[in-house]
């Protein structure tokens, strides 16, 4: 990744923002992208580009799990990303293989994601603590399986009480069924903007054959890079199909292009 301070610049970003904020989807689509990038880059670009004092990298990694985020704050707010999908690590997904879904939210979440989200959660409550020194405002985000783990993340920190102000994700696939759904968006659909690229068929999987729903506003980009929030623009296409998750996998190699976090940036970008 090479670094662009003007590309990367937070000045544009609006911390207090109270509705979606092309600014602040651009801004969090980077974070979402450096989420990528070793401990060291995310470090530099975040303490010398950002001018952001505190940072942490946060892993848990073992035979079956590799989950990965960082926690980066100033005196105005704390960003926390979590990495997406790689897809030549095969544990990753592996996870995204593991579409059972189990109890929990008042409703049924995708048992991979959400144990994720259980290995990682006490280390990252504790950063946030940790940073959060002069109530700054708290942002969620990520990318493809980052996207999903942003979305349970954020049901943990309700159903803990965590002061939360915005989450973004790009690319993300489902999280849970349509009764997790119905209670996540009852409590912070306005401030949970799930952003879809045309043609990404991540954001199809898992499918709705399987009982999976989205969550949160959508923002839809379309093939010309114009931004629409009328979901009849994408919701029916794939899943009308009758494609598993296994072929809806097979052809996302082929559309990798509209899942990268960098096509996301630069359909951002132009608006």
């Amino acid at each position: 990744m090479s670094i662009d301070k003007s590309a990367l610049d937070y000045r544009a970003f609006h911390p207090f923002a109270s509705e979606f904020h092309l600014e602040n989807a651009l801004f969090l689509a980077k974070n979402a992208r450096l989420a990528y990038e070793t401990a060291a880059l995310q470090e530099h670009v975040c303490r010398e580009i950002w001018g952001f004092p505190n940072y942490r990298f946060l892993e848990y990694r073992s035979d079956e799990d590799d989950v990965q985020a960082y926690v980066t704050a100033n005196a105005e707010v704390i960003l926390v990303s979590f990495r997406g999908t790689e897809a030549r690590k095969l544990q990753d997904w592996v996870n995204n293989m593991d579409t059972q879904l189990v109890e929990r939210f008042r409703g049924q979440v995708h048992r991979g994601f959400i144990r994720s989200i259980d290995l990682i959660w006490d280390d990252l409550t504790q950063v946030i603590q940790e940073f959060r020194t002069q109530n700054q405002m708290l942002f969620f985000c990520g990318h493809s399986q980052g996207g999903a783990l942003t979305n349970l993340a954020v049901a943990q920190a309700l159903a803990s009480g965590m002061p939360l102000h915005q989450a973004y994700t790009f690319g993300q696939p489902r999280a849970g069924n349509l009764l997790f759904a119905g209670f996540f968006n009852k409590q912070f659909k306005s401030k949970y903007f799930r952003i879809v690229n045309h043609g990404d068929i991540i954001t199809r999987a898992p499918t709705r054959k399987s009982d999976y729903s989205h969550c949160g506003t959508f923002i839809f980009l379309d093939k010309q890079g114009l931004m629409h929030t009328d979901s009849a623009y994408w919701t029916n296409f794939w899943d009308d199909l009758g494609l598993s998750i296994w072929d809806l996998l097979d052809m996302a190699i082929a559309e990798v292009e509209e899942h990268k976090t960098s096509t996301y940036i630069s359909k951002l970008a132009g608006l």
